[in-house]
């Protein structure tokens, strides 16, 4: 675990980078304050707060984000990763029922883009669980072979 100052840190720049972003993605600016806050709280929670968790020095948590994984990252690492591009991608997909105003409660700006958020988590923890097994079964049938 990152030491606790350095954790907050990086909590509050990812908030204030996840609402900035949902701003610049057409989130109402001053009408739904707390509803983006939510949002930005929602994505950070998904996936910048199991990073905190699980890296424990920045350098690392750095490289394996710059890198995308291929540098020879952990299943740990790989899995959040995964977990976290889903969960960032599917909350943008699935603010494409915002604009089709059906007057429906589950259109309502933010609960499509949090409904996304984490479905896609647990669509990426799946995935990402899933291609650490067989990864894993595929190496020790390799080991096996020799």
């Amino acid at each position: 675990m990152l030491s606790p100052p350095t954790a907050i840190k990086y909590v509050v720049v990812s908030w204030t980078i996840f609402y900035i972003l949902a701003v610049l993605f057409g989130a109402p600016i001053f009408s739904d304050i707390i509803a983006t806050a939510v949002l930005a709280a929602a994505l950070t929670l998904v996936s910048v707060i199991p990073a905190v968790l699980l890296f424990d020095s920045e350098e690392r948590a750095l490289e394996v984000l710059i890198l995308g994984g291929t540098s020879g990252a952990t299943i740990k690492e790989s899995i959040l990763l995964s977990t976290s591009v889903f969960a960032l991608l599917s909350a943008w997909a699935s603010a494409a029922v915002h604009p089709l105003d059906w007057d429906r409660w589950w259109q309502r700006y933010p609960l499509p883009s949090l409904f996304g958020c984490f479905a896609g988590a647990l669509l990426g923890l799946f995935i990402g669980i899933s291609r650490a097994y067989f990864n894993k079964k595929l190496a020790l049938k390799k080991s096996k072979k020799r």
